[in-house]
């Protein structure tokens, strides 16, 4: 079992910086991160990436900037 599969297998959810790091520190290999990378994708190690609700709060942002100004204001009071 190589050390990249044994890594992605007691901590799955680490991407390859992360194993990049650890391949580092607690291995003291000196290795590149595009390898590491290159290495993950031909064992399909990769991490999976799940989409959050950034959509929803970009929209509501939106929503917050088309307001309409206040009317009254002004500046230094």
């Amino acid at each position: 079992m190589s050390i990249i599969k044994m890594i992605k297998h007691y901590h799955p959810a680490f991407g390859y910086w992360t194993v990049t790091d650890d391949l580092r520190v607690k291995w003291h290999l000196k290795i590149n991160h595009k390898r590491v990378y290159r290495l993950m994708q031909a064992n399909h190690l990769s991490a999976k990436v799940y989409k959050t609700c950034g959509q929803a709060n970009m929209i509501l942002l939106r929503a917050r900037k088309a307001r309409k100004p206040k009317t009254g204001y002004t500046a230094g009071s």
